[in-house]
């Protein structure tokens, strides 16, 4: 039995869904082909055909496309099939089921859940006011988490898939969805199926987003690598500075205390090909430097020796210009449309996944740090290069595609060692990673702007509101990676350093070093969420309150979180646990104080309860429909801990 139902309109030749009535609906949408930039929607001169679950519409001598519908309780599904009747190849833009559908609800969706394209891409929740773009699903709900709708495609590795929902100041909303084609060629008489894309209606936003994620994974996969990784990560000390004798201080300091932090993975960031420390970048050159003359063999057999995974940082799909690679392989690089020449991506080239001579350089490559040198983890980072737009060797095939196949090519040589992504495209990453970095960089800075990133970039707050929008990938997707734990209170010089080559107006404000609060902030972030739980501290130098912070901190909470659905200020979310005791983790990333009242029936709540705040003591108790939290400063995280 279904809560949803179509009709089809010959008149407009549009189409309709409803869900419970007229609780949602979403009005008069067209099928849409964007060919050469042009616009393509069936009109009058089309004909339009309508069976039990199915709309048929054919413009003679040009296109035929078909809609096909299941709806299964609050689910619906919408597939769709193009057939090019042109008797000559197209080259086609974008592929849209649905276009320019009015949305109508007798509810006040006042929240949207945008998701970006890759790591990069920013998501969060909204406020409802503006023009959004959304990639693979997108959300809405009411900000009192009664309500909520969410549209997805599912299969993921095909192509990239977009949401617009413009929300127009009369009360007009529209939704269109969207398969990135990117110009590819439809040949004549072939017909090319999109992935479904799936509706679902219910109460709670943060059930609906794990149902999508788990549809998308029962198609593409998940690996189940067990316990996710804690550990040592070289790169927010050292950035690309780090010397074979930073290696082997840290991992001494650690060595002392590896029973209190339980952590097992040390990680030897960028930097480790370069000949110096000032040296230009090599990506491409995945070589041992200068910084590590014992070669990296030495180091994995080195960190194996003090009982630790070895594991190894790279950016296999970006090649740097001064490289020797970029200058034997120019074969191998992604090329500009209109020069024939390398295409430049923020001064780095993108590898051409769809040359074979790229995929065996994959996995030589792979093969050299997985059997030769012994490494057993890998993180690999700006992935996105490969997926940029550009003139490639073989152009039958969305970079979608391309990106799995060279991830692919990766795991086949991996086998079951650890892979971590980062600055990967999300969607045809799914069940090929177990780990995934799921936000933008942190710094021992709370905030920093950072021109045109919507919350900056750099900065503890930026990665806690990604961390946070995403978690719905954790554990169904991958492990999600919110980035490292850090907790000092100053900046090293390697960080300054950093900051003077990218962002160069803001070396000196905003100010360095983690307060109490915010540091504490983030590290009971990171504990409740249960991901990845990488330090990013030199751990000879950190000592103090600081340390016990850390210390406090891992090992990470294991037991499954959601957002509790209430949805006010996005930057003042609430998590609850699913299992054990009952946890509610009140994340305050705003400059002010937080008040949250929350009803007591919807904790799961009895009479009376009584709270202890786990890092502090703190206890607040009560009895009633309201449960009042205490006044939670800004910049600050609290995690209370229900008494039995």
């Amino acid at each position: 039995m279904s809560d949803w139902k179509f009709e089809a309109d010959p008149n407009s030749k549009s189409y309709s869904l409803t869900y419970k009535g007229d609780e949602v609906a979403i009005a008069d949408c067209l099928p849409e082909i964007i060919v050469n930039g042009q616009s393509i929607k069936p009109d009058q001169s089309w004909t339009m055909g309508t069976g039990e679950n199915e709309i048929r519409w054919a413009l003679e001598s040009k296109w035929e496309i078909s809609l096909s519908l299941v709806a299964e309780g609050r689910k619906l599904s919408l597939a769709t099939n193009w057939k090019n009747l042109s008797g000559e190849s197209v080259s086609v833009d974008w592929l849209n089921p649905l276009s320019g559908g009015e949305l109508i609800s007798t509810i006040r969706f006042d929240r949207i859940l945008n998701n970006g394209k890759d790591m990069v891409g920013f998501s969060s929740l909204y406020d409802v006011a503006n023009n959004y773009e959304s990639y693979s699903v997108v959300g809405l709900t009411d900000s009192q988490g009664n309500n909520a709708l969410t549209a997805g495609f599912t299969r993921l590795e095909t192509a990239f898939y977009t949401f617009i929902t413009d929300f127009k100041a009369e009360g007009r909303h529209t939704l269109t969805c969207r398969c990135d084609r990117e110009g590819i060629e439809l040949s004549a008489e072939d017909s090319l199926e999109i992935s479904p894309l799936v509706l679902e209606a219910g109460s709670s936003l943060a059930g609906l987003m794990r149902s999508y994620a788990e549809s998308v994974a029962a198609i593409l996969g998940k690996r189940n690598p067990g316990k996710a990784p804690a550990g040592w990560c070289s790169w927010y000390y050292y950035y690309d500075t780090l010397t074979e004798k930073d290696l082997y201080d840290n991992m001494d300091a650690l060595q002392e205390m590896k029973d209190e932090l339980q952590v097992d993975f040390v990680q030897i960031d960028d930097g480790w090909n370069l000949e110096s420390k000032t040296s230009e970048k090599v990506w491409g050159d995945w070589h041992a430097g200068g910084l590590f003359p014992g070669g990296m063999k030495k180091a994995a057999d080195d960190i194996k020796a003090r009982d630790f995974v070895p594991g190894l940082w790279l950016a296999p799909f970006s090649v740097d210009k001064v490289s020797q690679f970029a200058k034997e392989n120019p074969h191998l690089l992604v090329k500009d449309e209109e020069t024939g020449e390398p295409k430049d991506y923020w001064g780095t080239y993108g590898l051409d996944l769809s040359h074979p001579g790229s995929i065996e350089f994959l996995k030589e490559t792979f093969t050299r740090v997985f059997d030769e040198w012994g490494f057993e983890y890998i993180k690999i980072d700006f992935l996105i290069h490969a997926i940029f737009p550009g003139d490639r060797y073989d152009n039958s095939k969305t970079t979608a595609q391309l990106f799995r196949e060279g991830i692919t090519a990766i795991r086949e040589v991996a086998k079951d060692r650890y892979m971590l992504g980062c600055g990967s495209a999300m969607g045809p990453a799914i069940g090929l990673f177990d780990g995934m970095r799921i936000g933008y960089d942190v710094s021992s800075r709370w905030y920093v702007p950072m021109g045109d990133w919507p919350l900056g970039n750099c900065n503890i707050k930026t990665s806690a509101v990604q961390h946070v929008w995403r978690y719905w990938m954790h554990e169904t997707w991958w492990q999600n990676d919110p980035d490292c734990l850090l907790v000092r209170d100053y900046a090293p010089e390697p960080e300054f350093e950093n900051f003077r080559r990218h962002a160069p107006d803001y070396v000196d404000s905003p100010a360095y070093g983690l307060t109490e609060n915010e540091a504490s902030c983030w590290a009971q972030m990171v504990w409740m969420t249960g991901g990845l739980a990488m330090i990013g501290e030199n751990m000879k130098e950190l000592e103090g309150p600081r340390l016990d912070l850390l210390k406090s901190s891992l090992p990470v909470h294991t037991g499954k979180v959601r957002w509790f659905d209430h949805y006010g200020d996005p930057h003042q979310p609430v998590l609850v646990s699913e299992e054990g005791p009952l946890m509610i983790g009140v994340f305050n990333l705003t400059d002010d104080d937080m008040e949250l009242e929350l009803d007591s029936t919807n904790l799961g709540l009895g009479e009376e309860w009584n709270f202890t705040e786990r890092l502090s003591g703190e206890k607040f108790f009560g009895k009633g429909v309201s449960v009042r939290f205490p006044t939670l400063p800004a910049r600050s995280g609290k995690i209370w801990i229900l008494q039995e």
